[in-house]
C-alpha cells in the first residue's frame, strides 16, 4: 500500500529522477553540437568552389609508398659529391699508357692543371726556330756550291720558321696564364726514337728502290742528308718539349 513508503525513499527516488534528466540533458547537448559542428563542415566543402577544390587537392601532400622512402634514404645515405675527389693521377697515369678518360664530373672532366699552355708552345717554338736557322746556316755556307741555293729560297725558309714562333707569341700575350693538365712523359722521347728509326728505313730503303747514285753528291745531300737531319728535329722537339714542359719556368706557382 501506500502507506509503506516513507518520506526519506520518496525523496531519494525524486533526486535519481532529477539526476538522470540532467545526465540526459547534457548527452542530447553533446550529441547537438558535434552534430553542428559535423554540419558547418560539410558546407564549407560543399560551398567551396571547384577550382578551390582542386587547388586544395593540389596541395595536399601525397603520402609516400614505404619502399620509396626507403629508397630515398638509402641513396641520400650513399650519395657522394664527386666533385670533390681528385682524379689527375688517374687521368696522367691514362695518358701514360696511352687510354683517354672521360670524367662525369663537371670539374673533374677538365682537370685545371699547373703547366701554363701558351708560354710553354712559345719557349719550344723559340728554341726550334734558333735550331733550324743555325741548320739552314750551315747547309747554305758548307754545300753553297753545291746546292746552289737562291736568296729567295733561304729567305722563304727563313720566314716558314719565324711563322711558328710569331703566332706563338701572339697566343701567349693573348693568354698568358692558359693552363692544361696535359703532362708528357720520357716515353713520348722513346716513342719518337722508334718513329724515327722507322722513317729512315723507310727512306734507305726508297734510296735503294730508286738506284740514287751515291757518287753525286747533291743526290746524297738532298735525299739522304737533308731528311735524316729532318728526322733528328723531330728528336730534338720531343726532348726540348719534355724539357720545358718539366721545367719550373712553365708551371704556375705552387701555392704554400
Amino acid at each position: 500500500s501506500n502507506n509503506n513508503d516513507t518520506p526519506s525513499s520518496n525523496a531519494q527516488t525524486t533526486v535519481n529522477d532529477t539526476q538522470e534528466i540532467n545526465f540526459r540533458s547534457i548527452l542530447n547537448g553533446l550529441i547537438q553540437t558535434t552534430n553542428t559542428n559535423n554540419e558547418e563542415k560539410q558546407k564549407e566543402i560543399i560551398e567551396l568552389s571547384p577550382i578551390e577544390t582542386e587547388d586544395v587537392l593540389n596541395k595536399a601532400e601525397p603520402i609516400k609508398d614505404f619502399n620509396q622512402t626507403i629508397s630515398e634514404k638509402s641513396t641520400n645515405s650513399t650519395k657522394m659529391n664527386i666533385s670533390d675527389i681528385d682524379f689527375s693521377d688517374l687521368v696522367a697515369k691514362s695518358q701514360k699508357e696511352g687510354f683517354k678518360i672521360y670524367i662525369s664530373s663537371k670539374n673533374s672532366a677538365k682537370p685545371i692543371g699547373h703547366l701554363l699552355k701558351n708560354k710553354l708552345n712559345l719557349f719550344i717554338s723559340l728554341t726550334m726556330f734558333l735550331i733550324l736557322s743555325a741548320e739552314l746556316l750551315f747547309f747554305t755556307t758548307i754545300y753553297k756550291n753545291v746546292l746552289s741555293p737562291s736568296a729567295g729560297l733561304i729567305l722563304g725558309l727563313v720566314g716558314a720558321f719565324m711563322l711558328w714562333p710569331i703566332v706563338n707569341f701572339i697566343t701567349y700575350k693573348t693568354s698568358p696564364s692558359q693552363t692544361t693538365s696535359k703532362d708528357y712523359f720520357a716515353d713520348s722521347i722513346l716513342t719518337t726514337l722508334i718513329v724515327v728509326f722507322n722513317l729512315l728505313l723507310i727512306n734507305f730503303a726508297g734510296v735503294l728502290l730508286f738506284n740514287l747514285d751515291f757518287s753525286v753528291k747533291k743526290d746524297v745531300i738532298l735525299y739522304l742528308i737533308i731528311p735524316a737531319t729532318i728526322y733528328v728535329d723531330f728528336i730534338l722537339y720531343s726532348v726540348i718539349r719534355y724539357y720545358f714542359a718539366k721545367s719550373k719556368m712553365c708551371k704556375t706557382p705552387t701555392k704554400k
